[in-house]
This record gives structure tokens, sequence and C-alpha cells, in this order.
């Protein structure tokens, strides 16, 4: 398993016995010129011995190093993309040779995977070989309706200091800039702008607080919008 940064799946992934390597050689990718990126790689890919496996699966529009990587050491790979967005707004944070590649990845992984035919959608141009493909994400609904049947909705309130009448508006998922978590937090000051009687009883519940700078930008522009009795991060 390879990874760019350490993170909460790493104790997960060595309980599991499955080696994890982090490599900070690319942590400066979005800087990278191709003449110094393909040198790492290609040290990476001897480092773990690519060769030995059947597949290289990356996860996510910015795991397009590992596309890449794959097609140097000629193995199949499969790419997984979440991400709702423009290859042009994703792509303009690299040098221009990079985003060539970021577009090449398209055509050189065996498969790229979307969660949702909306998404795949957005892309659709770059499937040149019919190789685009939709596997729908799934969640355990048998946990759900076990919280559920454990947990009562009022208790829930009360532990969270919501009062029955108020109206919880909710977004969901990690806090990262890509799902827009401060794009929620203006909708909801424009909301109060837009009907302050019905706002005073509206509560924003932003769930999947994740620790780093994009959390502390939210916390910066809730406090500016002047809505912290309104919204609170989980």
């Amino acid at each position: 398993f390879l990874s760019l940064q350490d993170g909460p799946l790493k104790a997960r992934l060595e309980d599991l016995k499955i080696p994890v390597i982090i490599t900070s050689e690319l942590a400066n990718i979005y800087e990278q010129e191709v003449v110094a990126l393909e040198p790492i790689l290609k040290r990476l890919g001897k480092e773990v011995n690519i060769k030995q496996f059947d597949l290289v699966i990356g996860n996510t529009l910015q795991s397009f190093w590992g596309i890449y990587l794959a097609h140097i050491f000629n193995v199949p790979s499969l790419w997984y993309i979440h991400e709702s967005t423009s290859l042009e707004l994703f792509s303009q944070a690299f040098k221009p040779c990079i985003q060539s590649i970021i577009r090449n990845c398209f055509v050189t992984a065996a498969r790229t995977v979307f969660v949702a035919d909306a998404t795949r959608q957005l892309f659709h141009q770059l499937d040149r070989e019919d190789r685009f493909r939709v596997i729908y994400g799934g969640i355990n609904l048998q946990e759900i309706e076990k919280f559920r049947q454990n947990h009562n909705r009022d208790e829930l309130r009360a532990k969270y200091g919501l009062l029955d009448d108020q109206i919880v508006i909710s977004i969901l998922g990690t806090t990262c800039e890509r799902k827009g978590q401060h794009i929620f937090v203006q909708a909801l000051k424009h909301l109060a702008s837009l009907d302050p009687e019905i706002f005073a009883k509206v509560r924003g519940l932003v769930v999947g607080g994740r620790k780093g700078k994009y959390l502390d930008f939210l916390n910066d522009k809730i406090t500016s919008l002047s809505l912290e009795n309104q919204v609170q991060i989980y």
C-alpha cells in the first residue's frame, strides 16, 4: 500500500499484514516537472518490486501518479474516481507537463471506475476505448438500522443540543475542499438573508471533521460569517 502521507488507515492495514509505504518524495507533486517525477516513480517501482503485482489500484483523482507508475512498469491499473469535478479544474494546480500525464492516465488505465454515472459523464469525453465503468458505492444498511433501533431521536437531539422544533440541515463526509463544506456554510448564510425568521430555527451540522488546514479554514469561515450558533462541526 503506497501513500503520500500517513493516516488512520495505516494501523488497520498493518493489522491485516499489508505493508504500508509512505513516500515523502511526492509530497510536493503539485510543483513537480516530468523530468523529476519519472525518476522518483522508477525508484519507487523498483523498491516495491511492482512487477510482482497483477494490478495497481489508484483511489481518487489525486492518485494519478499511481496509474502513471503502473504504466511505466507496464502493469495493468484500475483507477477509482470519486470526485464530481472537471478535469480542467482539478489539473490547474499542476504544471502543464503533469496535466498531460493526468489526461493520458485515462487512456493507460485498464479500467476507470466511477461510483456514480453523473460523475462518469463529467469525464465521458476521455473514454476513448470504452474503458469507463460505474460501480456504485455501498453502505451497511443493517448497521444503520441497528443504530436507529438502539437510539432514540429525542435523546440524540438532546445530546447534541438540538431543540425539537429546530430544522437540521447536514452535510456528511470527511472535510476536504473538493467536497465543498465551505459552500454549504456560505449557503446557510445566504438562507439567513432570504428568510431570517426561518433561519433562526435552522442548525447546520458538518459531520466528518478532520484535522487540517481545511478544517481550520472552515472554522474561520463560520466565525467570519457569524454562524457560530448555527453551524457545528463533528
